[in-house]
């Protein structure tokens, strides 16, 4: 049935990733000169097939929620079938092209880790940030995920890591401060991602430690703070 093929690994699944392509073993098959989405995915909101709608009422359930709007403004996506089965399609572009992207668990496997993403790709070294063509104003969020970026209308530095390159792609953006604000569990880090802005010459930086998540706050009441 569909349920079974949902949950069916494709060995020979192939992922394209900046100017490599590999298979699920890492191994180089040849070269590329773009990043894309994987074959299986299928756009969301989805309302008519089974899966879809899933993938749909999971983010639009989410404690914060990710409406039909943000969707599709972020062309998220999901798949199921491929290396990327059962999980959402979250999206990185930056001018129109895509840079990056994670998938996300959305059947709550707990024998599988959360997000799964383009295998070897190292989005830190690139200097891959998400979402800072959508910050409004002159004031730069940065949190670790792309949800809660989304969230917050800051930006993401997928994980508790800010890299040099990231650093300097941010600073392209010339925002006049900058705030980070991980994970609860994150404050060493959280200073370290300080001191690589401010290395990098980004304005004004500063950082917030919460009790828990980003996404447990609204955007107003961090700035507050």
């Amino acid at each position: 049935g569909s349920s079974g093929k949902l949950f069916e690994l494709i060995k020979n699944t192939k992922v394209e990733i900046d100017n490599i392509y590999i298979d699920q073993d890492n191994k180089k098959i040849k070269e590329l000169d773009y990043i894309s989405l994987p074959e299986e995915y299928k756009p969301l909101p989805d309302f008519d097939s089974h899966f879809g709608k899933i993938a749909t009422e999971y983010l639009l359930n989410r404690k914060r929620r990710i409406d039909t709007d943000i969707m599709m403004k972020y062309k998220m996506g999901y798949c199921t079938s491929g290396r990327f089965n059962g999980r959402i399609i979250l999206p990185c572009y930056e001018n129109g092209k895509l840079q990056f992207f994670q998938a996300r668990d959305f059947l709550n496997r707990e024998h599988l880790i959360r997000y799964d993403q383009i295998p070897g790709y190292k989005v830190h070294e690139n200097g891959i940030v998400f979402n800072c063509e959508n910050v409004v104003g002159e004031l730069c969020i940065i949190v670790e995920g792309m949800l809660d970026a989304i969230h917050v209308g800051g930006i993401s530095s997928f994980g508790k890591l800010i890299s040099n390159e990231q650093a300097r792609t941010i600073k392209r953006y010339k925002f006049n401060k900058h705030i980070v604000i991980f994970d609860e569990d994150a404050e060493k880090e959280a200073l370290k991602a300080v001191n690589t802005l401010e290395r990098n010459s980004c304005d004004s930086v500063g950082v917030l430690f919460i009790t828990g998540n980003p996404d447990d706050y609204e955007r107003v009441d961090l700035v507050k703070r």
